[in-house]
């Protein structure tokens, strides 16, 4: 797997994400509950679809919908409703009385309406994916299961349905049946990402990872797949085959260049080496990559720290208009700048950041440096005996009365 992939796993479902389920379609392979975007593209086309018979009618849906969009659930349902009394067979209106339903964590309303959309439109796929997210939300893998089989039979022009039912086959355990349905989707729609990194789970669920590697390294000499190669640099350097991950890192980076799996692979494989020159080269550009969620990025510092970072230091001081939008947290900078990345020497250090200092100051300095930590050792007891008390930033804007903002 990725390295994101590696450090961030669905363990499964909560009714309080069941939003989530409505409005994303399960197709990630690998994670049987796991969820992408399809969300409000079908629900505008289903609006346009559908036939309103009565001037009262389209107003009150058009309502339900701007209510709906705008996240005013109560208001919403009173539009819906109205319309199902104008026309009982409103499929659609049904589809959003379950969509408000899960919002407001009532299942059994959610999936009660569901039904009843399905009942009045047979063919809308979108209805049926619907009702298969609640079971899954509501632990009834088997329903969920015998749904999907149903629509392959429907919808069979649908990958997503196969991965659906492959990836619950696989969180129960039936590896034969994952295996079947990834082969019925190779014969039909050809080899693909999505079903190599689920081949790869099947492998892993089996502990077979040798086998895992040779079927990824076959898959990948006729693909050139950045994600499948990131995929073989981290199992690589799981075991400590750094030379053989850092040919399939570059590799990925050749396909796909900055792809984020490839750039913080890399740079791990110098940060275990305590080679910190190399690992903020090569990290860089994975939080400098704007098209790379800020979740990722989050997600990445807290595996470094153990924790999510609530404030946030600018590589060299460096704020603009994409970082002020992408971070999210308050960015401190500082006003005393020791250098100590530069000079690498315990005296010039001790000079700057004990000179010029005034209440407030903030000290730029880096703890990954050996001359740095020694220079500290002199740094504060001088400051004390000054006066001074060392503080972390967000005691200082306490004591300032600051509130920190984004």
């Amino acid at each position: 797997m990725n390295m994101m992939d590696k450090r961030i796993t669905a363990k499964g479902v909560s009714f309080a994400l069941l939003l989530l389920l409505l409005i994303l379609d399960a197709a990630t392979p690998g994670k049987a509950q796991e969820i992408d975007l399809r969300a409000g593209v079908q629900q505008q086309q289903k609006a346009e679809q559908f036939v309103l018979d009565t001037d009262d009618e389209s107003y009150n849906f058009l309502e339900g919908v701007r209510a709906f969009t705008s996240n005013n659930y109560e208001e919403a349902k009173g539009f819906f409703k109205r319309v199902i009394e104008e026309n009982p067979g409103s499929d659609a209106a049904y589809y959003y009385l379950s969509m408000i339903a899960i919002v407001e964590n009532e299942p059994v309303a959610g999936e009660s309406y569901i039904k009843e959309a399905i009942a009045r439109d047979t063919s809308n796929y979108w209805y049926y994916n619907t009702l298969a997210k609640i079971y899954i939300a509501t632990q009834r893998r088997a329903e969920a299961t015998k749904l999907y089989e149903e629509m392959i039979r429907q919808f069979p022009a649908r990958t997503d349905i196969y991965f659906s039912l492959a990836n619950l086959y696989l969180a129960s355990e039936d590896l034969e049946k994952a295996e079947e349905t990834l082969d019925k989707i190779e014969k039909i729609f050809g080899k693909s990402d999505e079903i190599a990194l689920t081949r790869f789970n099947i492998f892993k669920s089996r502990s077979n990872w040798e086998g895992a590697i040779e079927y990824l390294k076959e898959y990948d000499n006729g693909f050139d797949s950045p994600r499948i190669e990131s995929l073989l640099g981290d199992l690589y350097s799981d075991r400590f085959k750094d030379s053989l991950a850092m040919v399939y890192y570059n590799k990925a980076l050749r396909s796909e260049p900055n792809y984020p799996g490839a750039l913080v692979g890399i740079a791990e494989l110098y940060r275990s080496k305590g080679d910190f020159d190399n690992y903020f080269k090569s990290v860089k550009p994975f939080f400098a990559n704007g098209t790379v969620p800020l979740q990722m990025k989050g997600a990445y510092l807290q595996q470094l720290f153990g924790y999510t970072p609530a404030l946030m230091r600018p590589t060299g001081g460096g704020i603009d208009d994409t970082v002020s939008a992408t971070v999210g947290k308050p960015m401190i900078l500082w006003n005393v700048d020791t250098l100590d990345w530069d000079t690498r020497d315990p005296a010039q250090t001790i000079a700057a950041a004990t000179t010029n200092i005034k209440d407030g100051s903030i000290i730029l300095m880096h703890d990954i440096y050996s001359e740095t930590v020694e220079a500290v050792q002199t740094i504060v007891p001088t400051l004390l005996s000054e006066g001074y008390m060392p503080v972390t930033v967000s005691e200082l804007a306490a004591i300032k009365g600051v509130t920190m903002q984004p």
